[in-house]
């Protein structure tokens, strides 16, 4: 995987943890903030519906002028070839909808066994 493709991922992910303070668990080598912010539920397993909200949050918090879309400098540094798909309407700016299906490949990403949950195991060997 290049830099440019993985870049994207490791922000996304590192957004999960939001200011929160950062130590890497023992077990896993991850900070457990990871599995906090979105592990609503506490079962040690981010599913889809955690991870959509989790999205939504982020998606809110992210975009800056209030316009219910997010450009590129409101996402930071983004692979612009999964951007663009996203992009269904080809205005450079996603809406919620198209966010959340660009970051659900990041989550179908991750998710290695394809069950539609990102364990902490997933997240330590991607």
């Amino acid at each position: 995987m290049t830099v440019s493709r993985v870049l994207p991922l490791i922000m996304f992910f590192a957004s999960l943890t939001a200011f929160a303070e950062v130590r890497a668990d023992a077990a896993t080598g991850l900070p457990p903030v990871v599995m906090e912010k979105a592990d609503t539920n506490q079962d040690d397993r981010i599913d889809r519906q955690e991870f959509e909200n989790r999205i939504i949050e982020m998606f809110q918090s992210s975009d800056k002028d209030g316009d219910q879309r997010l450009s590129i400098p409101e996402l930071g540094p983004v692979n612009e070839k999964p951007f663009q798909e996203a992009d269904k309407n080809n205005n450079k700016k996603l809406n919620l909808k198209e966010y959340i299906r660009f970051r659900f490949a990041d989550f179908d990403r991750v998710d290695q066994d394809n069950d539609n949950l990102i364990t902490p195991r997933e997240l330590q060997n991607w």
